[in-house]
């Protein structure tokens, strides 16, 4: 008896093939998980590593760029079991926010217990500590996600009807010098404490018992860390590659066309648009953008490790950054690292002077007058002459609004475009899902997030790619 075989065709898997455009944090952090996932991924960078955390070399000495501090360390930790490796980075702990100067008021947070408002301060942590703001910095913002309604639950019962900064720190009745240096910190989202959603008041006191910490060696370590990570997984990396268009299903530098089955923007979602043809306008407000002054000293300054100068009308400040006007009085940040104490190799010490400005786009140098007339406020408040100290230096540099547009967000907002505090949670706009295969991370889906939210926003997408049909396994 002859039997008939039939021949079955075996299909052959294929890798899925994913381009991430950006070589940010939240570009390497997720490029490295969906290698880990097992796809095929292609990373593109417009200039180096790192997006807006670089590594300055001046005069012989380190310097980095971006935040000058990491917190919430259980994210840095998730994204690295994600990966399944050990974290290759050694952490400096940090135990202050700073001195904070306020209308000839000196408070560093946390204040010393025998400082008169260190129990109004234990009253506001106290509030402060059980809100599950780490679960929603990972955590998809879906309704039918219980730890995303579990962690949301905490801060609306906690927020109330205060849903701004501001009101809510007025709420709870704190003395008006603590109010203020807690809610100056609402413009490290970007806006002001007017503006911002109420979880930026919760952050000064979730972060110092979270943890802070700087890597040993800089921020930079962090960026190199994950460049690292990325090669050993087999991502293939362009840096100093232009993208001259997104299409559907591929992505042009120059004339090379390079086909995907996933896109994740890891870059600002505007550009993105633009990239795909989309006509863009400027947006209607903007995040504040910021003229940082780096410098190298000839010896070491009589500077605390960190100071946050506030100025005498915040509101009006807040005002002026929407009006994309110059304000009489910014907030400044003034960081001081002698030799060898966070950067090993460093023989002289090294000077950060950040300054809140408008995201006007405009080329700031340090002879520029309003930069005059900060440093000049500035000195008086501190005691010491920060602008003979920055002509007496060894080498210093600028960076300001106009380079933080380049290949980032309008007029060089620093987060992106400002938007409602209602905008976020499951109305999260742009959503994390952009259609079909095409997914945003980053400043414009976690705006003022710093490290842990752009970080959060990778493993955001991570674990809805693991859920939905274009897993691989």
């Amino acid at each position: 008896m002859n039997v008939l075989q039939k021949s079955k065709s075996k299909k052959i898997k294929t890798a899925i093939k994913t381009t991430v455009l950006g070589g940010g944090l939240a570009g390497l952090a997720s490029a490295a998980l969906a290698a880990q996932r097992g796809e095929e991924v292609t990373l593109l960078e417009r200039e180096s590593w790192g997006g807006k955390s670089r590594r300055l070399e001046l005069c012989g000495q380190r310097i980095d760029t971006g935040p000058a501090l990491h917190s919430f360390p259980s994210v840095w930790n998730t994204l690295w079991q994600r990966l399944k490796r050990p974290d290759p980075l050694q952490h400096l702990p940090v135990t202050s926010l700073g001195m904070h100067h306020f209308k000839g008021h000196s408070l560093e947070l946390p204040p010393a217990p025998d400082h008169p408002l260190f129990a109004a301060w234990q009253s506001y942590v106290a509030r402060q500590t059980p809100l599950e703001l780490e679960t929603l910095l990972t955590t998809p913002p879906h309704l039918s996600n219980s730890r995303f309604l579990r962690a949301s639950r905490s801060l609306l019962h906690e927020y109330g009807f205060n849903l701004g900064v501001r009101g809510y720190l007025q709420s709870l009745e704190l003395p008006p010098v603590l109010l203020e240096c807690l809610a100056i910190h609402a413009l490290n989202g970007g806006l002001g404490s007017r503006s911002a959603p109420a979880l930026y008041a919760s952050l000064p006191a979730q972060m110092l018992e979270r943890g802070l910490s700087i890597p040993h060696g800089g921020i930079y370590e962090m960026v190199l860390a994950l460049e690292r990570v990325c090669r050993d997984l087999g991502v293939t990396m362009q840096d100093h590659s232009k993208v001259a268009k997104v299409g559907q299903g591929r992505v042009w530098i120059e004339d090379l066309a390079l086909e995907h089955d996933v896109l994740i923007s890891a870059i600002d979602h505007r550009r993105l648009q633009m990239l795909q043809g989309k006509t863009v306008s400027a947006p209607k407000q903007r995040t504040c953008s910021g003229v940082a002054i780096y410098a190298v000293l000839d010896t070491p300054a009589s500077l605390p490790f960190s100071s946050v100068i506030l100025p005498d009308v915040p509101a009006q400040l807040e005002r002026d950054l929407l009006a994309l006007q110059e304000p009489r009085q910014t907030m400044i940040f003034v960081n001081h690292s002698p030799p060898q104490q966070i950067y090993p190799s460093n023989t002289k010490a090294v000077l950060s002077i950040l300054l809140t400005a408008p995201a006007n786009g405009r080329n700031y140098a340090l002879e520029s007058d309003w930069v005059q007339g900060q440093l000049e406020w500035a000195s008086g408040v501190l005691g010491v002459d920060l602008a003979s100290i920055l002509a007496g230096c060894l080498g210093h540099t600028v960076l300001h609004p106009q380079y933080f547009a380049e290949g980032g967000a309008w007029g060089g907002a620093i987060y992106g475009d400002a938007r409602s505090s209602w905008q976020a949670g499951p109305l999260h706009q742009p959503p994390h899902h952009l259609s079909r295969g095409v997914w945003q991370v980053g400043t414009s889906v976690h705006p003022g997030g710093g490290i842990p939210g752009v970080l959060g926003s990778a493993l955001m997408v991570d674990e809805m790619i693991r859920s939905s049909r274009f897993s691989v396994g």
